[in-house]
């Protein structure tokens, strides 16, 4: 569930408007115990005045109540 939510604000954020030239590049593998995911997508922030939104803010709400679950 909270990988859906970095696809969709790479999506939203990133490709979503752009006509020409737009990708995401999603990655996703597993080193030991650990999952490695990366998402990456052809927006430029530093060329942004775009607000930010609240998914990001969210996600790190989930990831805390995720690991508090997961610790008992």
């Amino acid at each position: 569930m909270l990988f859906i939510n970095l696809l969709e604000n790479a999506f939203k954020h990133g490709v979503e408007k752009m006509r020409a030239n737009a990708f995401i590049h999603l990655r996703m593998r597993s080193q030991g115990r650990q999952l490695i995911f990366t998402i990456e997508n052809s927006f430029d922030g530093m060329a942004s005045n775009h607000d930010k939104g609240i998914g990001l803010e969210n996600l790190k709400k989930d990831w805390i109540i995720y690991i508090l679950i997961s610790m008992n």
